[in-house]
C-alpha cells in the first residue's frame, strides 16, 4: 500500500535563523495563512455525515491501541477541506474499508492527489466473515462548474 503524500504546499517563507535581527516582526509584518498545518481525525456521528475535499494521499499516523495500550501504525486518508469561510485544514481517518476503497481508486488510476471527492458514511455492517462491524462509505468524485 503506498503512503506517498505529495509535496506539502508552500505556504511559509524559511528565514535564517543564524541572524536574528534580520528577522523580520512578525507581530507587525506577520499574516496568518487561513490554511491548518495540523489534521484532525475525522469520525462521522450519524449516516449520512459527509465531507467534501481534495485527496491528498494516505499517510501512517501513529494511536495508541485501546486494548492493549500499545502504538499501531494506522494508514490513514488524508483529505483537505474548506469551510465556508474559505479556511484550509486537514483530515484523515483511518476506517480499513475507507483506506482499501481508496486505495483500489487510486490503483485504478479513478483517484490522484488533488482529486475533489465526495466521502460519505454510510453507517456500519456485519461482516459475513466474522464477528467484527465495519464501518460503509461512498465515494464520489466532484466535479466543479466554473
Amino acid at each position: 500500500m503506498s503512503t506517498e503524500v505529495s509535496k506539502p504546499i508552500e505556504v511559509a517563507v524559511v528565514y535564517d535563523l543564524q541572524h536574528p535581527d534580520r528577522l523580520p516582526d512578525l507581530n507587525k509584518k506577520g499574516q496568518a495563512v487561513p490554511i491548518e498545518l495540523t489534521s484532525n481525525y475525522w469520525s462521522p456521528d450519524e449516516v449520512g455525515d459527509s465531507i467534501r475535499g481534495f485527496y491528498q494521499g494516505i499517510e501512517s499516523s501513529e494511536y495508541e491501541d485501546r486494548k492493549t495500550g500499545e502504538m499501531i501504525e494506522l494508514p490513514c486518508v488524508r483529505i483537505m477541506i474548506q469551510d465556508k469561510a474559505g479556511n484550509i485544514s486537514n483530515i484523515r481517518n483511518g476506517s480499513i474499508r475507507l483506506v482499501s476503497s481508496i486505495q483500489e481508486n487510486v490503483e485504478r488510476g479513478r483517484i490522484q492527489v488533488g482529486s475533489a471527492i465526495q466521502i460519505n458514511y454510510m453507517g456500519t455492517k456485519k461482516n459475513k466473515k466474522n464477528e467484527n462491524i465495519s464501518a460503509q462509505w461512498s465515494i464520489k468524485p466532484v466535479f466543479v462548474n466554473e
